[in-house]
C-alpha cells in the first residue's frame, strides 16, 4: 500500500529537491568553540574540580595497545596519516595536568585538520563516496564534513527537515566518529592510561556537540532560504538559483555560529535577559533531567536526542537568523560570506546585539534550549563513562 501526500508535502518536496543540489555545508566546523562549550558545561561539577591525570606520552599508549607507530594509529582509525596527538598544554612526562583542562582543549581536536583531506592519493582515496559531494568536498575544510555532520534518513512524516540529496537513506559519520574515540576511550583504560583515556573521550565529545549545531543536522533548515533565492536569482537560469542560494544558506550559517563563538568567547554581550553562558550550566526541568539521565546509559539514545533537538530548531534558528542579521547585499553574483563579514559588519552586529528586540530575543531562545540540553548531556554523560 503506498504512502498518500498532501498537495503541500509534494510541492515542498519537489522545491526541496531542485534546490538541495547546491544546499551542502561549506565548511566542516560547527560550534566555533568546543573548549569553551566544554569548559562552561562542567564548570560546576564538583567531580571533577581538583582532578589530575598524569601525562605520558602517546608512544607510550601506543607501546601497551601494540601498536608500532603513530602512523600505523592513524591508518587504523583512518585519520590524516600525518596527524600527531601532540601535547597543547604544556604536558610533561609522568606529570600531572588537569582532568578538567584536558576534557575543555581536546574537545577541540577534531577539528585541528585529522579528517581533512583524506581522500588524496597518499591517504584513503578508496574512502570516497559521491556523497559526500553533497556534504563538503574532497579538499580543505569542508572535506571534514562528512564525519562531523548527520542527517537522518527521509521521512515523509518531516520531509523539509529530513530531505536530503543524493540519496533518502541517513548521511554523515558524527556516530560513527564519536564511537571511535569512545571505544580507544575504554582501550586506554584498559592499559591504564587515564590521560589518553580522557583526551579520547573528550575527542568524542566533539562530535556529540557538533550534531547538536541546527545548522549541521539537516541539509536545507528553512523552506525562505528558497524564496530569498528565487528573488536573487531573477529567474535567470537554475544555475544561477542553486549558486545564490547555495551563498546565502552559507551566509546565514556561518552568521549564526560565529556570532555564538564571539559571545562565549566575551567578545559580545548581548543586552538580553537570555544568557546563553549560564544556560549551559543550567540545570533542565525535572521531566528533561530524568530523560537525558536515562539516555546518557547509552551514546546511541544520547547522540539521537541531541540530533532530534538540534533538527527540531533548525527551522527556527534559520528563520531568526535571518532577521536578526544584517541583510544581504542586493547583488550577491561575487558575494563571499565572511568577506561581508568584515569590521563594519561586525560593529552593526554589535549594535544589533546590545539593543534588545523580539527577533534578538527569539534568536537567543533558540540558542539558549539547545545549550541547557547540550549541557546538562555533557556533564551526565561524562559522569557515566568516566565514572567519577
Amino acid at each position: 500500500m503506498g504512502i498518500k501526500l498532501s498537495l503541500k508535502q509534494r510541492s515542498v518536496i519537489s522545491v526541496v529537491a531542485l534546490v538541495a543540489m547546491g544546499l551542502w555545508p561549506l565548511r566542516g566546523f560547527t560550534w566555533a568553540n568546543h573548549a569553551r562549550i566544554t569548559e562552561l558545561s562542567l564548570e560546576g561539577v564538583s567531580a571533577l574540580q581538583g582532578k589530575t591525570l598524569i601525562y605520558h606520552p602517546f608512544q607510550v599508549f601506543l607501546s601497551k595497545v601494540g601498536i608500532s607507530d603513530e602512523k600505523a594509529f592513524n591508518e587504523f582509525i583512518q585519520i590524516h596519516k600525518s596527524y600527531r596527538f601532540r601535547p597543547e598544554l604544556k604536558e610533561e612526562d609522568a606529570k600531572g595536568v588537569s582532568l578538567l583542562s584536558v576534557l575543555s582543549k581536546y574537545a577541540d581536536e577534531p577539528d585541528w585538520e585529522m579528517d581533512q583531506n583524506l581522500f588524496e592519493a597518499d591517504q584513503y582515496p578508496e574512502l570516497w563516496q559521491g556523497a559526500y559531494a553533497m556534504m563538503g568536498g574532497k579538499t580543505g575544510i569542508p572535506s571534514q564534513a562528512h564525519r562531523h555532520l548527520y542527517w537522518r534518513k527521509f521521512s515523509f512524516l518531516s520531509p523539509v527537515k529530513t530531505f536530503h540529496l543524493p540519496t533518502p537513506h541517513a548521511l554523515g559519520l558524527a556516530k560513527e566518529r564519536a564511537q571511535i574515540f569512545l571505544n580507544l576511550s575504554e582501550q586506554a583504560k584498559s592499559v591504564g592510561e587515564p590521560y589518553w583515556q580522557v583526551r579520547f573521550f573528550s575527542n568524542a565529545l566533539h562530535y556529540l556537540q557538533d550534531i547538536s549545531s541546527p545548522f549541521h543536522s539537516t541539509q536545507t533548515p528553512t523552506k525562505r532560504f528558497l524564496g530569498m533565492g528565487f528573488r536573487k536569482s531573477h529567474f535567470l537560469s537554475f544555475g544561477d538559483f542553486v549558486k545564490k542560494t547555495t551563498k546565502i544558506v552559507t551566509y546565514y550559517h556561518f552568521s549564526f555560529e560565529d556570532f555564538i563563538g564571539e559571545v562565549l568567547s566575551g567578545q559580545i554581550h548581548p543586552k538580553t535577559d537570555v544568557d546563553l553562558l549560564e544556560a549551559l550550566k543550567a540545570a533542565p526541568g525535572p521531566k528533561l533531567a530524568s530523560k537525558l539521565k536515562e539516555a546518557s546509559k547509552d551514546f546511541g539514545t544520547l547522540f539521537d536526542l541531541l540530533h532530534r533537538s538540534s533538527e527540531k530548531n533548525s527551522a527556527k534558528a534559520a528563520r531568526t537568523a535571518i532577521q536578526f542579521f544584517p541583510k544581504l547585499p542586493k547583488k550577491i553574483d561575487e558575494f563571499e560570506a565572511h568577506a561581508y563579514m568584515d569590521a563594519i559588519w561586525w560593529e552593526d552586529v554589535k549594535k544589533r546585539a546590545a539593543t534588545e528586540s523580539k527577533t534578538q530575543k527569539s534568536y537567543m531562545g533558540v540558542v539558549r534550549n539547545l545549550f541547557e540540553l547540550l549541557g546538562e548531556s555533557m556533564r551526565l554523560f561524562v559522569l557515566e563513562e568516566l565514572k567519577l
